[in-house]
């Protein structure tokens, strides 16, 4: 982040097509173009080109793909900008839009490696300029997406360059340097140890069995309760019982994995609104059979009788409260504790902010990145301290490095992500066996789900039709409050 930008991040002209408009007689003999970064070609001349043209073409639609995500992304900015500048709020900073509307002029400004974004500081007083800039790599520019690590290697080249420079040759008229950041930089890597401080101080002590603590009326405490995951009271909130009495707990993880499958199992067969077509119900039901099927594949049958942790099933970002380093200063919502199976104990899928059936794509190499980076700092955190149980000393570091790569990570999240599980299942565990034709598949397995499937599956959709009208019937009146206009 720059006080200003050197001529080099400047943009190159706004290219517009050139020549007469094509008219229907000339259409066929006008060859088609494609759009580069600063200008447009056609195939032949691509062809032609030294370049890599197969980068090439694709560039202008990554940098709108960039854009779009950055502009997503501006009250993060404006957080980033007042923190690097000491300003207590961020509202005081200001993030352009990206066109202006009246002249359709680009406001963010691009070079050959980075995005320049203007950013103004309201009431910025003698000590800040009104006006910085905020630069970002362009990731497909610099080799990022085959070698992931390029756009912090240039971050902190280019910082070190600034300082170097201020230090050794201050009569070079180079711009501020206000602050600087990377992926797993000092923040969040202050945040990953303070997370893995809890969690290994959490699970020193191993537990007899599955469950979590509660308090009798003579106020003695005792680990007699079923898990308390939150997923199992949404299913309740919605009137579909979970299966899992209150005084229930488990000495071996299969059953208790086998018991939130059928949690599932009773949100496709009570939830009105679970299927919304006979394919979809199929599918769901294909799901389930395959999920029970493979149990045994993604779970440690080692781990089967413990050892038992305790572990805080709701930390997420929204529940933790840092300073201004990132260090995790408080804790809440700890009604969600559980002494679960060690294979449990996992980095949060929320690492890079996406929901749990977001990520994949590209999203799943962000996601793949901060994952080994928890884990390391997890390791370092966890020498010395090992977990005693039965006379055997476990690393829950070495079990928590496997699950991303062996899918163990996505289907012990699907077991407790009711509306996620499919994707997830079909997103990350489907993969590992031969592909077989969605529809063949699901047609010779959803039979299995339950007896008497086809009556199961006319059921829904009656009940879906019915919920439907139900939820009409709620709209329009006065149990769902006033009607705004």
């Amino acid at each position: 982040m720059t006080e200003t930008h050197t001529a080099r991040d400047a943009p190159p002209n706004h290219h517009v097509e050139s020549g007469q408009p094509i008219t229907p007689s000339i259409a066929s003999t006008v060859k088609p173009r494609k759009a580069l970064l600063n200008r447009f070609i056609t195939l032949s001349n691509a062809e032609d080109e030294e370049e890599d043209m197969r980068a090439e073409l694709q560039y202008a639609q990554k940098r709108g793909i960039l854009y779009t995500e950055l502009d997503s992304q501006k009250k993060e900015i404006q957080r980033l900008v007042a923190s690097h500048c000491g300003l207590a709020c961020p509202d005081l900073v200001q993030v352009p839009k990206m066109v202006e509307q009246v002249n359709n002029k680009l406001v963010w400004l691009h070079g050959s490696f980075n995005v320049c974004i203007p950013v103004h500081i309201n009431n910025s007083g003698q000590s800040l300029p009104a006006k910085m800039a905020f630069r970002v790599p362009l990731p497909y520019k610099i080799g990022e997406e085959e070698f992931p690590g390029n756009a912090e290697e240039k971050i902190r080249s280019e910082a070190a360059t600034y300082i170097w420079i201020n230090e050794n040759c201050p009569d070079l008229p180079i711009p501020k340097l206000r602050g600087f950041g990377v992926p797993g930089g000092l923040s969040t890597q202050n945040l990953y140890r303070s997370m893995a401080r809890v969690m290994i101080s959490l699970t020193k002590v191993p537990q007899p069995r599955i469950g979590s603590w509660t308090i009798d009326n003579d106020g003695r405490i005792s680990l007699s309760n079923r898990p308390m995951l939150c997923h199992l009271h949404q299913l309740e909130n919605w009137a579909i019982p979970s299966g899992i009495a209150r005084n229930m707990t488990y000495t071996s993880s299969d059953s208790f994995y086998l018991d939130l499958l059928a949690s599932h199992d009773n949100r496709l067969q009570y939830q009105r609104n679970a299927a919304y077509s006979e394919e979809d119900a199929r599918a769901q039901a294909k799901d389930l059979v395959l999920m029970r099927a493979s149990l045994h594949k993604f779970t440690d049958r080692y781990l089967h009788n413990g050892p038992f942790i305790m572990q805080l099933t709701d930390m997420h970002a929204s529940n933790i409260f840092i300073d201004k380093d990132w260090n995790i200063k408080h804790i809440i919502d700890l009604e969600w504790a559980c002494s679960l199976p060690l294979g449990d104990l996992l980095p949060p899928f929320w690492l890079t902010g996406m929901g749990v059936d977001q990520i994949k794509g590209p999203e799943y190499e962000r996601f793949r990145a901060s994952y080994e980076k928890f884990t390391e700092i997890f390791e370092q955190e966890e020498t010395g301290i090992p977990l005693p149980h039965n006379g055997n000393l476990y690393s829950r570091a070495m079990a928590m490095r496997s699950a991303l790569e062996d899918g163990r990570y996505w289907y012990l999240n699907a077991l407790q992500t009711p509306k996620g599980l499919f994707n997830l299942f079909r997103t990350h565990l489907e993969p590992f066996y031969d592909k077989v034709p969605k529809e063949s598949l699901c047609a010779a397995v959803s039979p299995f789900w339950t007896p008497g499937m086809t009556s199961f599956v006319n059921l829904k959709l009656k009940e879906f039709t019915q919920y439907r009208q139900e939820v009409r019937d709620i709209f329009n009146s006065g149990k769902s409050g006033r009607p705004y206009y």
